[in-house]
């Protein structure tokens, strides 16, 4: 591997964490807008809490893997796979789905923190958000497997990890907002954060793609 293409390698992967960083803003919501969207404004049962909304991203995860598994190697027999930057980028389209279905959700009676709203609203945003981390998460680690250099690999995993405590640090510093504006806007927010990681993955598509393989 040349010096030139050792940075190049280096470059790809640091643009990449950026833009993964902003995945995990809206993502890590589930642990604090969407609980207080649970408490304030989704009717509550004895069998459906709002701390139990947030184990419907796990267990949608078991469910979702094998068949998005099945979907992918279907593709590549048939030689239509997308490659790893073009399922990262899916990915960060439906994030911003998932947050425009709570922004949905607020105009449709949830901007009053009254206890009116059907849990199914919750259920669907973390369907969306759990196909999201699929094609974000693992996909975004392979990745990293396959372009950083071998002799730093260990770091550039690092770097990956890092990105996620940015976005991680970034979401609960934006959770202020949820007590100052109104709900839908919160979320609306979040979606065009979604949105804007993926207008930039496209823009760097090229590049990404070079490394692809």
């Amino acid at each position: 591997m040349s010096r030139r293409e050792f940075w190049q390698r280096v470059l790809t992967l640091v643009v990449l964490y950026l833009i993964a960083s902003l995945f995990w803003v809206p993502y890590y919501q589930n642990g604090m807008a969407m609980t207080l969207f649970a408490d304030r404004s989704t009717k509550a049962y004895a069998w459906l809490r709002p701390e139990i909304y947030i184990m419907f991203n796990a267990a949608f995860i078991l469910l979702f893997t094998p068949l998005l598994l099945t979907v992918f190697h279907r593709w590549r027999e048939k030689g239509h796979e997308p490659s790893t930057p073009v399922k990262i980028l899916l990915g960060l389209v439906f994030m911003g789905l998932s947050m425009l279905i709570m922004a949905w959700a607020s105009l449709a009676g949830g901007d009053a923190d009254v206890p009116v709203m059907s849990p199914l609203w919750l259920i669907a945003t973390y369907v969306v958000i759990t196909i999201a981390e699929i094609l974000v998460s693992p996909m975004g680690q392979s990745y990293v497997a396959k372009v950083a250099p071998p002799q730093i690999q260990g770091l550039m995993f690092g770097g990956w990890y890092g990105a996620t405590a940015v976005g991680a640090l970034s979401s609960g510093l934006f959770g202020r907002f949820y007590e100052q504006t109104a709900h839908h806007s919160y979320f609306l927010m979040l979606a065009v954060v979604s949105l804007l990681a993926a207008v930039l993955l496209a823009l760097f598509m090229k590049n990404l793609k070079q490394f692809a393989h």
